[in-house]
């Protein structure tokens, strides 16, 4: 996925007036995410859950991480339409990306952080918890 985002970012706007964005730097968003959300969800948001009496399995965190990665590529499809609307109407913005000249969507790279949010979220719930539920049953 993170190949994809990127792809795609190339071909956004990543020109702020004199600064320019590396198109791989939203990948930023999904590591804070994961650094953020993983103790915060292991030590606050799941035992408040437990005490409100809403029993967090670990296949149902995988269940949700699943449908929240499922909800980033429907974003990202949104992102993809709406870029290429921008592209097609004729705006344009020309910047170099890896050494090279290219013609990219004046649609921002920005609009790419809500599926970067989205796949951290989704990493948290099922991978972790995944990785959690192996060490607890072969460890």
């Amino acid at each position: 996925m993170g190949t994809t985002f990127l792809i795609q970012g190339t071909f956004m706007r990543l020109q702020f007036g004199s600064f320019t964005l590396p198109a791989a730097s939203l990948e930023v968003f999904d590591i804070v995410i994961v650094l953020v959300l993983a103790p915060l969800m292991e030590h606050g948001i799941y035992p408040l859950l437990e005490r409100v009496g809403i029993k967090v399995t670990p296949l149902r965190r995988i269940g949700v991480g699943f449908l929240l990665s499922a909800a980033s590529m429907l974003v990202a499809g949104l992102v993809e339409t709406k870029r290429r609307e921008v592209w097609e109407a004729g705006d344009v913005c020309r910047q170099t990306v890896f050494g090279e000249v290219h013609d990219a969507s004046c649609f921002s790279v920005f609009w790419q952080a809500p599926e970067f949010l989205l796949i951290g979220v989704s990493e948290v719930l099922a991978n972790i918890t995944g990785l959690q539920f192996f060490y607890h049953c072969y460890c």
